[in-house]
């Protein structure tokens, strides 16, 4: 199949891809940055992954909240002079945040760019699933190539808590990636750029 023509997609866009751990994330973001003539970013910041490490080591679900939340909203700046010359594509954003954040026992903002007017809106968010050997088998690959396992990956009530609220979110684009190439799903994706939806 060739590959798609790098796209003119103006004003330049804010896209989020959110997701499980295994759905390839990671892999999509790359791609389409590249395929689009835009950039690769993620949150948090990379230069807080030791800070971001303590948060995730205390475990403590309001100090995560803020600790991403506020990571965001300083990235605001940095997002917006960026779009000025590039297109961005962030590997998750506040729909991850909230699907392992939020606290379980609170329902989600029925209006999340309401509740959060601080942050950068996306233009286009995409959730990417999978069916569950699928994602497993490219976690699994993840973690034999790297050399690193998060617990936090394999920790079920977690990982069904963040699929619920994932799907309960109206305003994700939702690709499922099971049987698609990486490069496929990227063409999904700039169609939806193009289409505007």
């Amino acid at each position: 199949m060739p590959r798609p023509k790098k796209t003119e997609l103006l004003p330049y866009q804010f896209i989020t891809i959110e997701g499980l751990d295994g759905v390839g994330k990671s892999t999509i973001v790359q791609m389409l940055a590249k395929l689009i003539g835009g950039l690769s970013i993620q949150t948090p910041d990379p230069a807080l992954r030791v800070e971001r490490l303590e948060i995730e080591a205390r475990n403590c679900i309001a100090d995560k909240l803020f600790f991403y939340m506020n990571s965001m909203i300083k990235q605001r700046v940095q997002f917006k002079e960026s779009l000025q010359k590039n297109h961005l594509v962030c590997d998750r954003y506040i729909h991850s945040t909230l699907a392992y954040q939020w606290p379980r026992d609170v329902a989600l903002p029925e209006k999340l760019c309401e509740k959060f007017p601080d942050l950068l809106w996306p233009d286009f968010s995409f959730l990417l699933l999978s069916d569950e050997p699928t994602r497993r088998c490219r976690l699994g690959h993840r973690e034999f190539t790297e050399g690193k396992v998060n617990q936090a990956d394999h920790n079920e009530e977690t990982l069904a808590v963040a699929k619920e609220r994932f799907l309960a979110m109206p305003d994700l684009i939702k690709i499922d990636t099971t049987n698609l190439s990486p490069l496929l799903v990227c063409e999904l994706l700039i169609n939806h750029l193009r289409e505007g939806c």
